[in-house]
């Protein structure tokens, strides 16, 4: 712990992992807004239909990133093994998050014109 290489590489994981971590749970966090506003909102008094529909919206979630892990895999050697695969998934991720904020505050904006007419 005393050589500069390992805080630089200390710091440069915790950042990335802090990063990650905050796109991550915010993301989790925010999920029954977002299943509202994609997938509709249930209006139903009902629990047992309330939990059905949320533990199909989760598993739904949950499924898309099976794709992903199969194309980690297959790619890990083409890409010259995990850091080269981990550095591209972070700038895929963070491009994803900024497509998601841009589709979103479109939306949000489209919705207030609507909304003034």
């Amino acid at each position: 712990l005393r050589s500069t290489s390992c805080w630089k590489k200390l710091a440069g994981t915790g950042l990335t992992w802090g990063l990650y971590d905050f796109i991550y749970y915010g993301t989790a966090f925010n999920l029954p807004e977002l299943f509202s506003r994609v997938l509709g909102s249930s209006n139903s008094d009902d629990t047992t239909h309330d939990l059905f529909t949320d533990a199909w919206h989760n598993a739904l979630i949950a499924s898309m990133g099976l794709p992903g892990v199969i194309l980690a895999i297959r790619m890990m050697e083409p890409m010259g093994g995990p850091s080269n695969l981990q550095l591209w998934g972070f700038v895929a991720i963070g491009m994803a998050c900024l497509g998601m904020i841009w589709c979103v505050s479109t939306l949000e904006e489209e919705e207030a014109v609507v909304d003034a007419n």
